[in-house]
């Protein structure tokens, strides 16, 4: 399967899982077996295909946190200057999660932003193994689209700093509101 194509399929499969949670402990009371909750899943889901190559932590998951964490709260903003004092707080340094082919600026906010439309415009690549990440952004205005933006990072530590900007969002939600109202 394309790496790309596997991210729709793992969203697919997530929400029946999650459904099936609901379903069987709201609805039903009742408490279900992992093994219990995959077989339903597959007969379900509309897969039409064993999911034993289902694992609960994925690029569906993974993805779908990024696309949270870097396109929604960005769109959020209603202007940059907004976002910028939201995240000026925000003291990870990508440096020790990724390796920088290429950035034009230093700064969080930058970071963010080249994150954001990296994921936004599918502009991303995962190794054959699925280990490693590649993103990169090209400016809309060239022509010639060449990237001014490049890094690449091991899957766990894309987690890793999506997971430490999520604490920091939910940490942050009163300064959160104030920025977007």
């Amino acid at each position: 399967m394309n790496n790309k194509l596997e991210i729709p399929v793992f969203n697919h499969i997530n929400f029946f899982v999650l459904y099936e949670l609901y379903d069987s402990y709201n609805r039903n009371n009742e408490d279900i077996k992992v093994s219990e909750l995959l077989k339903r899943v597959e007969l379900k889901s509309g897969v039409n295909k064993s999911i034993d190559f289902y694992e609960f932590v994925n690029t569906g998951n993974i993805f779908s946190l990024f696309y949270t964490n870097f396109v929604v709260i960005k769109e959020l903003f209603e202007n940059e200057d907004k976002g910028r004092d939201f995240f000026r707080d925000f003291k990870e340094d990508p440096k020790s999660y990724f390796v920088f082919k290429k950035v034009n600026k230093d700064n969080i906010f930058y970071f963010l932003t080249k994150m954001r439309n990296s994921i936004s415009h599918v502009h991303y690549e995962l190794d054959k193994g699925r280990e490693n990440i590649y993103m990169w952004d090209i400016h809309p205005k060239d022509k010639r689209k060449r990237k001014n933006f490049e890094i690449i990072g091991s899957v766990h530590n894309y987690t890793n700093f999506c997971l430490r900007l999520s604490e920091y969002i939910s940490k942050n939600q009163n300064k959160l509101n104030s920025s977007i109202a």
